[in-house]
Protein backbone atom coordinates (compact mmCIF):
# COMPACT_ATOMS: atom_id res chain seq x y z
CA UNK A 1 0.00 0.00 0.00
CA UNK A 2 0.84 3.70 -0.13
CA UNK A 3 0.92 3.42 3.33
CA UNK A 4 3.63 0.77 3.34
CA UNK A 5 5.99 2.21 1.02
CA UNK A 6 5.80 5.82 2.94
CA UNK A 7 6.79 3.88 6.18
CA UNK A 8 9.86 2.04 4.47
CA UNK A 9 10.52 5.86 2.77
CA UNK A 10 10.58 7.15 6.77
CA UNK A 11 12.49 4.50 7.98
CA UNK A 12 15.34 5.08 5.13
CA UNK A 13 15.72 8.40 5.68
CA UNK A 14 15.95 8.08 9.65
CA UNK A 15 18.56 5.54 8.51
CA UNK A 16 20.56 7.85 5.96
CA UNK A 17 20.40 10.81 9.04
CA UNK A 18 22.40 8.61 11.05
CA UNK A 19 24.66 7.73 8.93
CA UNK A 20 25.02 11.43 8.16
CA UNK A 21 25.55 12.25 12.11
CA UNK A 22 28.58 9.44 11.91
CA UNK A 23 30.34 10.30 9.24
CA UNK A 24 30.22 14.10 10.54
CA UNK A 25 31.68 12.66 13.76
CA UNK A 26 34.28 11.03 11.81
CA UNK A 27 34.89 14.13 9.83
CA UNK A 28 35.27 16.01 13.10
CA UNK A 29 37.45 13.60 14.58
CA UNK A 30 39.73 13.50 11.85
CA UNK A 31 40.06 17.56 11.88
CA UNK A 32 40.79 17.69 15.31
CA UNK A 33 43.25 15.26 14.83
CA UNK A 34 45.23 16.39 11.75
CA UNK A 35 45.39 19.87 13.62
CA UNK A 36 46.61 18.03 16.64
CA UNK A 37 49.35 16.44 14.34
CA UNK A 38 50.45 19.77 12.91
CA UNK A 39 51.00 21.13 16.32
CA UNK A 40 53.13 18.11 16.82
CA UNK A 41 55.15 19.03 14.04
CA UNK A 42 55.26 22.84 15.21
CA UNK A 43 56.87 22.40 18.43
CA UNK A 44 58.72 18.94 17.96
CA UNK A 45 62.24 19.09 19.47
CA UNK A 46 61.23 22.45 21.81
CA UNK A 47 62.20 22.58 25.51
CA UNK A 48 59.45 22.35 27.76
CA UNK A 49 57.05 20.51 25.71
CA UNK A 50 57.41 17.18 26.94
CA UNK A 51 53.95 17.29 28.87
CA UNK A 52 51.88 19.14 26.01
CA UNK A 53 53.53 16.41 23.20
CA UNK A 54 52.02 13.78 25.79
CA UNK A 55 48.56 15.61 26.48
CA UNK A 56 48.36 15.03 22.20
CA UNK A 57 49.39 11.62 22.02
CA UNK A 58 46.19 10.78 24.85
CA UNK A 59 43.82 13.12 23.25
CA UNK A 60 44.54 11.23 19.80
CA UNK A 61 44.36 7.74 21.37
CA UNK A 62 41.03 9.12 22.94
CA UNK A 63 39.47 10.29 19.24
CA UNK A 64 40.68 7.23 17.75
CA UNK A 65 38.70 5.34 19.82
CA UNK A 66 35.58 6.75 19.00
CA UNK A 67 36.61 6.96 15.13
CA UNK A 68 36.77 3.29 15.16
CA UNK A 69 33.56 2.51 16.83
CA UNK A 70 32.09 4.84 14.40
CA UNK A 71 33.48 3.62 11.05
CA UNK A 72 35.87 0.66 9.35
CA UNK A 73 39.50 1.43 9.99
CA UNK A 74 41.95 -0.51 7.90
CA UNK A 75 43.40 -3.36 10.03
CA UNK A 76 46.76 -3.24 10.99
CA UNK A 77 49.31 -4.62 8.71
CA UNK A 78 50.09 -8.20 8.99
CA UNK A 79 46.63 -8.95 10.94
CA UNK A 80 44.83 -11.97 9.51
CA UNK A 81 41.37 -10.15 9.90
CA UNK A 82 39.93 -8.13 7.44
CA UNK A 83 37.86 -4.29 8.02
CA UNK A 84 35.63 -5.17 10.67
CA UNK A 85 32.09 -3.41 10.05
CA UNK A 86 31.23 -0.39 12.80
CA UNK A 87 28.25 1.53 13.17
CA UNK A 88 28.09 2.97 9.62
CA UNK A 89 28.38 -0.32 8.00
CA UNK A 90 25.91 -1.68 10.09
CA UNK A 91 23.41 1.12 9.49
CA UNK A 92 24.31 1.12 5.67
CA UNK A 93 23.42 -2.82 5.89
CA UNK A 94 20.25 -2.25 8.03
CA UNK A 95 19.08 0.62 5.25
CA UNK A 96 19.81 -2.59 2.33
CA UNK A 97 17.70 -4.54 4.08
CA UNK A 98 14.90 -1.96 4.65
CA UNK A 99 14.75 -1.27 1.10
CA UNK A 100 14.79 -4.83 -0.27
CA UNK A 101 11.34 -5.07 -0.42
CA UNK A 102 8.60 -2.90 -1.35
CA UNK A 103 6.69 -3.20 2.35
CA UNK A 104 6.40 -2.15 5.83
CA UNK A 105 10.11 -2.55 7.37
CA UNK A 106 10.02 -5.56 9.64
CA UNK A 107 10.13 -4.33 13.65
CA UNK A 108 13.38 -6.69 13.95
CA UNK A 109 14.85 -3.28 11.34
CA UNK A 110 13.37 -1.23 13.46
CA UNK A 111 14.45 -2.69 16.61
CA UNK A 112 18.33 -2.87 14.82
CA UNK A 113 17.97 0.14 14.34
CA UNK A 114 16.81 1.64 17.62
CA UNK A 115 19.96 -0.16 19.05
CA UNK A 116 22.30 1.36 16.52
CA UNK A 117 21.17 4.79 17.11
CA UNK A 118 21.86 3.98 20.97
CA UNK A 119 25.29 3.16 20.15
CA UNK A 120 25.71 5.78 17.69
CA UNK A 121 24.26 8.38 20.14
CA UNK A 122 26.70 6.80 23.10
CA UNK A 123 29.35 7.66 20.64
CA UNK A 124 28.21 11.11 19.31
CA UNK A 125 28.33 11.53 23.40
CA UNK A 126 32.12 10.81 24.09
CA UNK A 127 33.25 12.41 21.49
CA UNK A 128 31.12 15.42 22.92
CA UNK A 129 32.37 14.84 26.27
CA UNK A 130 36.35 15.05 24.84
CA UNK A 131 35.61 17.99 23.27
CA UNK A 132 34.71 19.49 26.28
CA UNK A 133 37.18 18.52 28.83
CA UNK A 134 40.03 16.98 26.37
CA UNK A 135 40.05 19.46 23.75
CA UNK A 136 39.47 22.42 26.26
CA UNK A 137 42.26 21.17 28.11
CA UNK A 138 44.87 20.73 25.73
CA UNK A 139 43.81 24.05 24.09
CA UNK A 140 44.95 26.08 27.36
CA UNK A 141 47.78 23.96 27.44
CA UNK A 142 48.56 25.11 23.96
CA UNK A 143 47.76 28.92 24.79
CA UNK A 144 50.30 29.37 27.66
CA UNK A 145 52.48 28.21 25.11
CA UNK A 146 51.92 30.69 22.61
CA UNK A 147 50.38 28.37 20.16
CA UNK A 148 47.23 28.64 18.09
CA UNK A 149 44.17 26.78 19.72
CA UNK A 150 42.64 23.65 18.34
CA UNK A 151 39.23 24.22 16.70
CA UNK A 152 36.70 21.90 16.84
Amino acid sequence: TQESLIEQFEQLIKIRDRVSDVHDAAEKIRRIRAQIEGWEQRVQGGSGTEDLLETAASLKVKLSSIETELVAMEPPPGSLRGEVSRLNGQLASLAGVVASADWVPTKQSYAVFEELSERVDAQLGALQQTIDTDVTSFNKLIEKAGIPAVST
